[in-house]
C-alpha cells in the first residue's frame, strides 16, 4: 500500500514539475515575443523580416505550450497584424487571426482589448465592419474607460467615418472624450489628426463641454487653434 502511495505521489509530483515547466517555457516565449512586439511600438521602423520571424516564433511557442493564455493568442494576432503591414506575414498566418481573436474572448470573455483588436481586424482587414461593430459594443461594455481599448474602438470609427451613419457616428462621439481622459489622451490626439478629425472633434467637445477646464485647454491647443 505504501509503494502504491509513492508511486501516486510521485507522479503527482512528476506532472506538477512538468506543467511548472511547460508554464514557464510558455512565459519565456512570450515576454521575448513581447519584447520585440513593445520595440516596433516604440520605433515602427525596427520590423524587419528577421525580427519579424522571430516575434512570430516565440509567440507561436508560447500559444502552442499555454494554449489556454488569452493573453498568448492576442499578442501573437498583434504581431501578425505588424507583419503584415510590413508586408512580411505570410497568407496562412492572416488566415489564422480569426482562430486567435476568437479564442482569447472566449477563454476571456469580459476582456475589451480583445474585442476592440478584433473589431479592428474585422474593419481593417476583412472589410466587415458590421461584424466589428458588434464587436466594438462588446469593448465598450466591458471597457467604458479602458484607454487602450477606447484608442482602438475610435480609430475604428475614425477610419470609416464617413461611411458610417449619424447614428453611428453618435455612437463614437461620446467616447472621445472619455479616450482623451485616459492614458492613451497622446496617441488619440495623434491619431485625429492622422485621419484629419480636427474639426469634427473639436466641434463636438466645444459643443458638449465634457473636458475639465485644463484639459480642454491643452485639447483645444493641440488640436482645435492649429487649425
Amino acid at each position: 500500500m505504501k509503494r502504491v502511495l509513492a508511486s501516486l505521489l510521485l507522479l503527482l509530483v512528476l506532472g506538477y514539475a512538468f506543467n511548472a515547466a511547460r508554464v514557464g517555457l510558455a512565459n519565456t516565449a512570450y515576454f521575448q515575443a513581447r519584447f520585440l512586439l513593445d520595440k516596433w511600438q516604440q520605433q515602427p521602423q525596427a520590423i524587419t523580416q528577421s525580427n519579424y520571424q522571430q516575434a512570430y516564433d516565440f509567440a507561436s511557442r508560447s500559444v502552442l505550450l499555454a494554449p489556454n493564455n488569452p493573453h498568448y493568442q492576442i499578442t501573437k494576432a498583434k504581431i501578425v497584424l505588424w507583419g503584415y503591414y510590413a508586408g512580411f506575414s505570410q497568407d496562412a498566418q492572416i488566415v489564422d487571426l480569426d482562430k486567435l481573436y476568437q479564442n482569447a474572448i472566449s477563454q476571456r470573455p469580459k476582456w475589451p482589448e480583445a474585442y476592440a483588436d478584433y473589431a479592428w481586424y474585422l474593419s481593417a482587414i476583412k472589410d466587415d465592419f458590421p461584424q466589428a461593430m458588434l464587436n466594438l459594443n462588446q469593448a465598450v461594455k466591458y471597457g467604458p474607460f479602458h484607454g487602450d481599448s477606447l484608442e482602438t474602438v475610435l480609430k475604428v470609427g475614425l477610419s470609416r467615418w464617413q461611411q458610417l451613419t449619424p447614428e453611428q457616428k453618435a455612437e463614437f462621439y461620446p467616447l472621445i472624450p472619455r479616450a482623451l481622459q485616459s492614458n492613451s489622451r497622446n496617441n488619440v490626439l495623434m491619431m485625429v489628426k492622422q485621419y484629419k478629425k480636427e474639426f469634427v472633434v473639436c466641434y463636438y467637445l466645444k459643443r458638449q463641454g465634457q473636458l475639465p477646464q485644463k484639459l480642454w485647454s491643452s485639447v483645444e491647443r493641440q488640436l482645435c487653434l492649429a487649425n
